[in-house]
């Protein structure tokens, strides 16, 4: 049986003024509506279009139901919107799942009129519940902002337009989401729940960003998904597209970043829109362990870290790499492994390791920034394409990237463009084989991403009030009077005279309830990580110094140079 796509594409320009007009929505339905037909056998293709006038919020819920709940198991869903998005106070009853007590909406031609309301995100949640009962791919393309904060940007100086309106800051009674769907559950004693899909969200931009309308009358998000969905041929997985649209993003919008969000285990991996898809797989260990199941990569490898957002992952059997075992998600994202549940009450035995492939969105990639050398960055993408665990992109936009490639002398050196472009690493560029130099560079980027994601950890899901914690720099004035440094980053002056000094302890409190262990780890500006202590520590209000009283431990700096940089992580 074919595969039918059904399409719901929503595009508003005529907004009422006390909303805001735009100019670019229209087109945008318009320029991808073309893209789909000459991309899928037009006998395949179901698309309803509501333009302005059309898109009601009624209209939008009825094709929903109507529509897009045709689609099967063997079939595609896309549901495009292009307009105004904003915030409104949300019912009381949805509280305890969203503190901030705001919905996330799409704002309807009529959303604004006297009794009308936006199509809030508990409401689509609801819409697309009901569309997983037949288990079809299902893929939603947002260009409009999350919320109703406007700021005159570095864009909106240079003509483009921001997609958001006026927030609504009166509450929304509940019997109004959805016909009344969440006060009936209420009425039958069910409780409140907002349930969760299978599917993946295209979003033009994150929660604190605005999604732009370019001069030329589109959305920049848009218009860069379409343009990166042709060059490619289409056959790209969720997770490729992902990389290249806000690398794309960046050369035209200043501050707008591309967010792609799976929910209920979509395979970011999968080809867009349900299309067939080249990948390289990438897998990693899975094994039992002291009474857990894990795997034997973490956020160093790229794994979002985001407690929100589990990361998902197919299991194979180790001597069947074709066989699909269950799945997984995981509880605990840590440096190097992580910890696992496993899914769909699969059958395991702690005696076997499995093979783990993620399914999840990758985290945003290290940006290098190459300029010119066009033999050179084809090469160079083309080797990233086949190893996806290196998640590094080029660009030709300087803002942004902490790192640079320069062809110099024969050479290919990277370099770290924050320290006057000190140089890193230098490798030869053989010239008729430019893929031999690709292969050569492509470990030493991924040695200076995990570097970076290192240098970057962070638990945001800790049980411990980080609070108790004190961590501070102390250094040794000439008075001999100790001065404290609270803060994240310490600046120290010194005199051309000295060649060293000696005057600086890293010191830490412990003022929780418990005893904690201290690692501390020095991450040098060669790309080492080397820890300098690692203890126990009781709690309690005295002051522990972990680095610094020895003599043979001090700051030095090199004659060449006027400053240099210390990292240290706890």
């Amino acid at each position: 049986m074919a595969t039918t796509l059904y399409g719901l594409l929503v595009g508003i320009n005529g907004y009422p003024p006390e909303v805001g007009k735009l100019r670019g929505c229209l087109n945008d339905v318009d320029h991808f509506h073309d893209y789909l037909k000459g991309a899928w056998d037009n006998a395949n293709l179901a698309i309803e279009v509501l333009k302005d006038a059309d898109a009601t919020r009624g209209n939008i819920i009825n094709q929903f139901r109507s529509h897009l709940a045709k689609a099967t198991k063997e079939d595609v869903v896309v549901f495009q919107y292009c307009g105004h998005g904003a915030r409104w106070a949300s019912a009381m009853a949805f509280r305890e799942f969203f503190s901030d007590g705001k919905d996330e909406g799409l704002v309807c031609i009529d959303s604004r009129r006297p009794g009308g309301f936006d199509l809030a995100d508990k409401e689509l949640a609801v819409l697309l519940d009901e569309l997983a009962k037949n288990n079809p791919h299902v893929a939603l393309i947002i260009d409009s902002c999350h919320s109703g904060s406007i700021t005159r940007d570095v864009d909106q100086m240079s003509g483009m337009v921001p997609r958001v309106t006026h927030e609504v800051n009166i509450e929304r009674p509940l019997e109004t989401y959805l016909y009344g769907h969440y006060a009936d559950l209420i009425k039958q004693g069910k409780g409140l729940s907002i349930p969760t899909s299978r599917h993946i969200v295209l979003s033009a931009c994150n929660r604190v960003q605005t999604a732009k309308e370019a001069p030329d009358r589109t959305g920049v998000f848009t218009s860069t998904l379409i343009d990166v969905l042709k060059k490619s041929g289409g056959d790209l997985t969720y997770a490729d597209l992902f990389v290249r649209c806000r690398a794309a993003v960046r050369r035209r919008a200043d501050n707008q970043d591309p967010q792609f969000e799976t929910h209920g285990n979509f395979d970011s991996y999968s080809g867009f829109l349900g299309r067939k898809a080249t990948q390289t797989e990438h897998r990693f260990r899975v094994y039992f362990d002291f009474g857990k199941w894990k795997v034997e990569c973490g956020a160093i490898h790229g794994l979002p870290v985001d407690p929100e957002k589990p990361v998902g992952l197919n299991l194979y059997f180790e001597n069947d790499r074709g066989k699909l075992a269950g799945r997984a998600t995981t509880t605990q994202v840590g440096p190097q492994n992580s910890v696992l549940q496993l899914l769909d009450d699969f059958k395991s035995d702690p005696a076997v390791s499995y093979q783990g492939q993620i399914i999840s969105l990758p985290s945003a990639p290290m940006l290098v920034y190459l300029k010119g050398e066009e033999d050179i960055k084809k090469a160079l993408e083309d080797a990233l394409d086949k190893d996806k665990s290196v998640n590094v992109m080029l660009t030709d936009i300087e803002q942004g990237s902490r790192y640079a490639l320069a062809a110099e002398g024969g050479q290919l050196k990277l370099l770290q463009r924050e320290m006057d472009h000190k140089l890193i690493k230098a490798t030869e560029i053989v010239v008729d084989r430019l893929d031999v130099t690709a292969s050569v560079m492509l470990p030493i980027f991924k040695h200076v991403a995990q570097w970076e994601r290192t240098l970057s950890l962070q638990n945001p899901s800790t049980k411990l009030d980080p609070s108790c914690v004190d961590f501070v720099f102390v250094e040794k004035m000439d008075d001999g009077k100790d001065r404290v440094y609270p803060t994240k980053e310490v600046i120290l002056d010194f005199a051309p005279t000295q060649e060293k000094w000696e005057r600086g302890r890293i010191k830490v409190r412990n003022r929780s309830n418990q005893t904690l262990h201290f690692l501390l780890a020095y991450c040098s500006t060669s790309y080492r990580i080397s820890p300098l202590c690692n203890e126990p520590i009781q709690p309690g209000d005295q002051w522990i110094t972990l680095w610094g009283d020895d003599q043979t431990k001090q700051y030095f700096m090199l004659s060449s140079g006027n400053q240099s940089f210390d990292y240290f992580k706890l």
